[in-house]
């Protein structure tokens, strides 16, 4: 039986405006009302989570910045947190001093971008369907990297805007070899960097112990790669159409499109077969 759904929503759970479809919204709280717990993944910071999430009916916790902190939605109470080591950031920092890309950071679950960048997002290469985000969601500073070098003790994840897949493969493996860096990409355009210890796989398997789950009984949604190791993770993983063909691979299961439901399709489907 599953007793728990973890699922990723930009292009997994959300629909194209970014919300819940009507279905979907019905199929989640159907599925709360068999008493299974459904929680939110997301490489969003806590505070960019979209509103929608506070009109699900019982709806209980987000795990955020990619695993890096656990949040209960009712109260907005952090629960676990997995910041950057100082040592980490500083190393980041000057791997990345020689590259001019816009860089963002998160800090108490807010997201902090240099003001430059949120005025022009696309400059910087990020893709016009996501200036209205960007901006409604990053708080402006003057400059990021001295903002980030500050708030080094205190920093749950960094992103680097890199939309040219060459550079950001050369980032990659600049950063990778870093100890303790947790290294993941949601979409194309973004490098997403948190401590080792982060991970929607290792924020999952911390919720899960907490409400004396097993990994058996969990049904995991994604669509990217930041959803590879929950997916993995989860008895049950399931990537929806959308994904690529290599975490469609990975997965147990692939659902229809975020755009036609396909959360609400497999949850649906589980509830009459009586599995949850």
């Amino acid at each position: 039986m599953i007793r728990l759904v973890a699922m990723d929503l930009d292009g997994t759970a959300l629909n194209r405006q970014g919300e819940f479809s009507p279905r979907t919204r019905r199929a989640l709280e159907q599925a709360v009302g068999r008493g299974v717990h459904v929680v939110a993944a997301s490489g969003r910071p806590f505070g960019s989570l979209p509103a929608c999430l506070w009109e699900v009916e019982g709806l209980e916790y987000a795990i955020w910045s990619n695993g890096a902190a656990v949040s209960r939605l009712a109260d907005g109470a952090c629960l676990r947190r997995n910041c950057l080591d100082p040592e980490l950031v500083r190393e980041i920092l000057a791997r990345m001093e020689p590259y001019p890309l816009a860089m963002e950071g998160a800090v108490d679950g807010v997201a902090y971008a240099s003001r430059e960048y949120i005025e022009d997002p696309e400059a910087f290469g990020s893709p016009a369907d996501a200036v209205a985000y960007i901006r409604r969601t990053r708080k402006p500073v003057p400059d990021i990297r001295a903002f980030l070098w500050e708030n080094q003790e205190r920093l749950e994840a960094v992103d680097i805007v890199t939309p040219d897949p060459a550079r950001k493969q050369e980032l990659q493996e600049q950063l990778e070899p870093l100890e303790g860096l947790y290294l993941t990409s949601s979409v194309p355009h973004l490098l997403e960097l948190a401590s080792r210890k982060a991970g929607k796989a290792s924020a999952l398997a911390w919720l899960a112990e907490r409400l004396s789950i097993g990994r058996q009984e969990i049904l995991a949604f994604g669509n990217a790669d930041n959803d590879r190791d929950m997916i993995r993770f989860a008895g049950v993983g399931v990537a929806v159409a959308n994904s690529p063909d290599s975490l469609k691979q990975e997965a147990d299961l692939v659902a229809g499109d975020h755009d036609r439901d396909g959360v609400a399709e497999i949850l649906e489907q589980w509830i009459r077969d009586g599995k949850m």
